[in-house]
């Protein structure tokens, strides 16, 4: 696969290694000229940005995807629990009678 970078200038691609380009940069043409710029810099940062990607990828996506539903329940939960709560006084002050708290 060619390596392929482009320059920029106020958010037009004017010209890359290999083709000129005149249409708008678009975000995934801005993040090629970034990792490019990182491999010319000796990858470092390259190696940084790829662990970086697999410890979210590997560590934080499953706890997101076990978290973020139970998340959801215990605040659908608790949030109609509360509204049934409310009913429930609502029906007894009707007809004036004790609301428990």
């Amino acid at each position: 696969m060619a390596k392929v970078i482009y320059y920029y200038r106020e958010n037009k691609v004017v010209h890359s290694r290999f083709k000129v380009v005149n249409d708008y940069a678009t975000k995934t043409q801005k993040l090629h000229l970034i990792v490019s710029l990182w491999q010319e810099k000796g990858g470092k940062m390259l190696a940084a940005l790829s662990l970086l990607k697999r410890f979210a990828v590997l560590i934080l996506v499953p706890f997101a995807i076990f978290l973020l539903p139970s998340f959801l329940y215990v605040i659908i939960v608790l949030s109609l629990g509360k509204i049934l709560y409310l009913f429930n006084c609502i029906y007894y002050f009707r007809y004036k009678t004790h609301c428990n708290s």
